[in-house]
């Protein structure tokens, strides 16, 4: 939020979500909180993926907001049903969201960004018209 403050929110939070993949497959997903700190659930996921209970989910780096490759959970639950053509998964957190005593802040790497060629180019350019 700020240089010296900032703002957690546990991925357990019925208002949030996060970009995931699964390790053994690369497939990615989204896993949202439900507001339980011992549950995650797969949103959206096709009936055709290939996700098994026991499966490693780990941020996908979608987004640039959570690094490539940080545990989110394991798959507990996997189901498909007839009247719908998504997965409904649950999964297990990886940190035990109720007893967390401390928290890793990932500050945005600095970077230093140079314009490309071609936009200094065309700034440069007048209009004689």
């Amino acid at each position: 939020i700020s240089k010296n403050i900032s703002w957690v929110l546990l991925i357990s939070d019925r208002n949030h979500a996060i970009p995931a993949r699964i390790n053994r497959t690369g497939v990615r997903m989204i896993v949202g909180g439900i507001g339980s700190a011992d549950r995650l659930v797969v949103e959206d996921l096709p009936v055709s993926t290939d996700l098994r209970e026991g499966d490693l989910i780990e941020t996908s780096g979608l987004g640039g907001r959570f690094p490539v490759g940080y545990p989110v959970g394991l798959v507990s639950s996997v189901e498909s049903t007839q009247s719908s053509p998504y997965l409904q998964a649950n999964i297990t957190p990886s940190a035990a969201l109720l007893k967390v005593g401390h928290v890793l802040i990932i500050a945005p790497p600095k970077t230093d960004v140079v314009p490309p060629a071609e936009a200094v180019e065309d700034e440069s350019v007048e209009d004689n018209s």
